[in-house]
């Protein structure tokens, strides 16, 4: 079942996210475009994962 310890790595998960974004330097454009589809690919999910759980408890 989901608990706690899902919302945790989903939260740190996202954390993790942005601190990749605040390396990546301006002008690398093709870099900061493939980690922007995949933070957002992540966001959704644990961001919907989190929603989930938080109506089930």
């Amino acid at each position: 079942s989901q608990d706690a310890s899902t919302v945790i790595h989903s939260y740190s998960r996202l954390t993790a996210i942005y601190s990749k974004f605040k390396q990546i330097s301006a002008d690398d454009a093709n870099k900061l475009e493939c980690t922007f589809n995949q933070a957002s690919q992540y966001y959704s999910y644990h961001y919907n994962t989190v929603k989930a759980i938080s109506k089930c408890s």
